[in-house]
């Protein structure tokens, strides 16, 4: 089943100042940490970003169609650039996320036709 990855990374950073995406732990990027561990069980990886930098990760971003309507912006901006009828959303400062889970989640969709 061709999955699509998407990881939300539009965020303004008001809090901390910076894009949590691009935070560093142990030497690397969050984001980065996340692409390595999950974009080789997907289709494709889109990273949802309005910010330049993110252009070193070698993902298409896909910038907010309609600005200033938080995470759903960037939501159904990439789902318009997705080729694949399952996708998979991943805020990008969830670095504990769980493949098998992920794995059993998208076996539940499709077996339930959600």
């Amino acid at each position: 089943m061709e999955t699509t990855l998407i990881i939300l990374a539009g965020g303004k950073s008001t809090r901390m100042g910076f894009d949590k995406g691009l935070l560093k732990v142990k030497g690397k990027y969050i984001i980065q940490d996340l692409i390595d561990k999950l974009s080789n069980n997907f289709t494709n990886t889109l990273i949802s970003a309005n910010n330049k930098e993110y252009e070193i990760f070698k993902s298409p971003i896909i910038s907010d169609k309609i600005k200033d309507l938080g995470p759903i912006g960037g939501i159904v901006s990439c789902l318009e650039k997705s080729k694949t009828d399952l996708n998979v959303f991943i805020s990008c400062d969830s670095p504990h996320v769980n493949l098998e889970t992920l794995n059993k989640l998208i076996l539940s969709s499709v077996e339930s036709n959600a």
